[in-house]
């Protein structure tokens, strides 16, 4: 199946399954190779 992009102005409004899942797998890759937080906050707020 070929899926062709959907662009709107400068945003593609969808994206290729494996091509989405490989940039996932890189973000993820990225967090791991990064030394680990010893002083993390125990409580957070997050809006939005």
């Amino acid at each position: 199946m070929v899926i062709h992009p959907k662009i709107r102005g400068f945003i593609c409004t969808n994206a290729h399954p494996v091509g989405c899942a490989a940039h996932v797998q890189q973000q993820i890759d990225f967090i791991q190779q990064q030394p680990k937080i010893e002083a993390v906050p125990q409580r957070v707020l997050v809006i939005g």
